[in-house]
This record gives structure tokens, C-alpha cells and sequence, in this order.
């Protein structure tokens, strides 16, 4: 997948705060930020502008224009206010502390972290952290540990991101810390720049078909691939353009592995009811084949081979479980026939496209090949094995 175009708007402290103000504080200005409830994205008056990408014409509040992303379950929802003397900017519904369907999960996840990061920074400049700080530094830890188990992909990410909603929306802390010109808020006024860090982006794809996708990203600046940094460094608009081939998909879902829509461990479906892959031992010639490149369909996942599936197949004189001796088929007759599941020791989310062995995969049983992958990272063959061994003994 090929990158034509990229809308690109630096983050800022607002907009991270946005994620967290479902927090109940007595604070009079912390509840009169709630009527800032949209972003504004693009050049005045401009319709559609830089959104002639996704648009010819850009919706009103009531009727917003909808950009379906691939990578989220929910839409992006842009608009343009009905005040040209002003100069109004288009716009998209944040109401993050309310509204789930306002939430694009990359966006939020990233400002989620950023948060943290501003509370651990500014408890090591000053060696200590308030008390209602230390509480909601101690929720957001909680909260982002919480994800990182187990499978990741867009539906879990924006389910995470809406229960964070909720569990925000139950805390009653001081947040007068937020407002960085107040003489109580020493923390935003040395942090404010950390959300500055992160590029919130909308990625316009292009497939094999021809066909147009749109991404939702935020990934700090100096991640990006060095064409994006330069594009961005000399924009003079939110919009920046590719010629074919200068960057492709792939090169920003290596950046961070939880926005990454290819992180689903759930396998393709012809290979799920089909492939049930088991291996023994190696043939004395490897047979490999490469895997793991970003391929984007309907969603995202890591492409894997069917050719080495089948010789994977070819290579078995057992079909048991290779963590608990589980099989198939002596549990459920002929319905469970040379099925079981084929394990990537080395998953595929880490790094990009690679060559995969016989060797690199592992027969297991449904339930194994889930515990295998319900930790980050992931177990090893061996200390599931252990786990089992000692459940057993017991």
C-alpha cells in the first residue's frame, strides 16, 4: 500500500486534555473547557481545502461530512462552521469525555500516554507529584497495562479507549494543575510542550485496486520516516503529497506496534477453518517462504504464506498439542481431523516483511495458541509448557 496523501496537524495541550476531562473537578475553569468540544483542522474558511481529499464539499455540524477509516470502528466526522467573518476553520467532534463515537483510538491512546508522560515528567524535575496527581498517574498506568495484554486490533483499541471514558468520568480530582498561566499550574506550564511532540495525522492510501483507504495515526514527530519529517518541516498547509513509491503503509505501522490495525492475532480466514497447521520436525531441506508484510483489505492484518502452510502441513506425523498434548480428533472424532493451529515463535507484529521456516512455527491447540498470546509479549512455548506442568502436579 502505497501513501498519496497525508493530512497532518501538530498536537497541543488542549487537545490533550480533551481526553481527560470527563474527570469531575470543582475547578470552574476545568468545566467551562467542556464547551470546547471540537477541533479545528485546515485553513479559514476553507471549504473543502486541504479536505478536498476526502470531499468536494464539506458538511455542516448537524450533517458533518463521515470519513470511514480502516483502522477504527467508528467515523471521522468533519464539518464546517457557519461564521465566515470570523474565519472558521473546519472542524471534528471531540467530545472525548462523553462521546464514544467522537473517538478516533490512535489519537486518544497516544494522548492517554501523553498525559503520563507529562506527570512522570514533571515528578522527576521536581522529585515528588501531588496527591491527586499521584492518583490519576496511578489509574492511567493501570489503564494503558490493561492493553497491553493479550490481542490488540481497531475494535479492542476504541473498546479500551471508551472504558478509559468511563473510568475517567468516576474520578473527582483537583485538575487547576491543567492551566498553565495559573499560579498553581507548574506542571502544564513546564510539560505543555510534551503533546507538541505527536503529529496527529489522516493517511490516504492507495491499494493495488486502485482504491482509496484513509489511516488515523499520532506518532511523535521524530518517529516519522524521514520524507514525512521533511514534507511536514516545509509544509505550508496540513496537506502533504507523495509521488508513488516515496512511502509506503508499512513504514508507519512499524513505528508503534498497539496503533498498528495489523497486530490482530486473529488469523485470515481460509487458515482458521482450513489450515490447522501442525509441525513436527523439520524436513532435512527447510522449506521457507516470506510473511508478515502489511497487506490492507477491509482491515489490516500480516499477510501469511499458504504455500508455507501446506508444506507446514505435509512435514506432520501428530497432530497433538505441543504445549499440553491436546488432539482433536481422539476428543471429537472425524469433525476433529488434522486440526490444530500453527504458533509463530517469533510473532509476526514484530518488525516487517520476513522469511518464515518450518522450524519458526509450533503445533498448538486452540486454547494454548489464546495463553500463548494473552501476555506482552508474548509466552514461550517453554513457559507455557511449565505452566501447564505445574497445574498439573498440583
Amino acid at each position: 500500500m502505497r501513501i498519496n496523501t497525508i493530512l497532518w496537524r501538530r498536537n497541543f495541550l488542549s487537545q490533550a486534555r480533551r481526553t481527560i476531562l470527563g474527570i469531575d473537578s470543582s475547578d470552574k475553569g476545568w468545566r467551562k473547557l467542556k464547551a470546547d468540544h471540537a477541533l479545528e483542522w485546515g485553513g479559514k474558511n476553507a471549504d473543502p481545502g486541504d479536505w478536498g481529499m476526502v470531499t468536494s464539499s464539506l458538511g455542516s455540524h448537524d450533517n458533518p461530512t463521515k470519513v470511514v477509516l480502516v483502522n477504527s470502528p467508528v467515523d471521522l466526522n468533519v464539518w464546517l462552521p457557519n461564521n465566515k467573518p470570523r474565519g472558521d476553520k473546519p472542524k471534528i467532534n471531540q467530545r472525548l469525555w462523553q462521546n464514544g463515537n467522537d473517538i478516533i483510538a490512535p489519537w486518544y491512546y497516544s494522548n492517554i500516554k501523553t498525559i503520563l508522560e507529562m506527570l512522570e515528567d514533571h515528578e522527576s524535575r521536581n522529585k515528588g507529584l501531588f496527591a491527586d496527581g499521584v492518583k490519576l498517574r496511578a489509574l492511567l498506568r493501570q489503564q494503558l497495562d490493561l492493553l497491553s495484554t493479550g490481542e490488540v486490533n481497531p475494535q479492542k483499541l476504541h473498546s479500551w479507549c471508551c472504558d478509559v471514558m468511563q473510568v475517567l468520568r468516576k474520578q473527582k480530582l483537583d485538575m487547576s494543575w491543567f492551566f498553565p498561566k495559573r499560579s498553581g499550574g507548574a506542571l502544564a506550564a513546564q510539560t505543555c510542550n510534551i503533546p507538541e511532540k505527536n503529529i496527529l495525522l489522516l493517511v490516504e492510501c492507495i491499494s493495488e485496486a486502485d482504491q482509496k483507504e484513509y489511516c488515523a495515526f499520532a506518532f511523535e514527530f521524530d518517529a516519522l520516516p524521514p520524507i514525512v519529517k521533511d514534507k511536514i518541516s516545509a509544509a505550508k498547509s496540513s496537506k502533504i503529497e507523495f509521488k508513488s513509491g516515496e512511502v509506503s503503509l508499512s513504514e508507519l505501522l512499524q513505528i508503534d506496534p498497539i496503533q498498528n490495525p495489523c497486530k490482530s492475532k486473529k488469523l485470515p480466514e481460509e487458515e482458521e477453518g482450513a489450515v490447522k497447521d501442525a509441525f513436527e520436525e523439520p524436513a532435512e531441506m527447510e522449506i521457507s517462504d516470506k510473511e508478515g508484510k502489511a497487506k490492507l483489505k477491509e482491515h489490516l492484518h500480516r499477510e501469511r504464506s499458504k504455500k508455507l502452510v501446506k508444506e507446514f502441513k505435509k512435514n506432520l506425523k501428530s497432530f497433538n498439542c505441543e504445549a499440553c498434548e491436546f488432539n482433536f480428533k481422539d476428543m471429537y472424532g472425524d469433525l476433529g481431523e488434522q486440526f490444530v493451529e500453527a504458533h509463530h515463535i517469533k510473532p509476526l507484529g514484530e518488525g516487517g516483511e520476513r522469511e518464515t521456516k518450518i522450524s519458526d512455527l509450533a503445533a498448538v491447540c486452540s486454547n494454548c495458541h489464546r495463553m500463548l498470546h494473552k501476555r506482552n509479549p508474548q509466552l514461550t512455548m517453554d513457559a507455557l509448557r511449565s505452566i501447564i506442568a505445574k497445574k498439573k502436579s498440583q
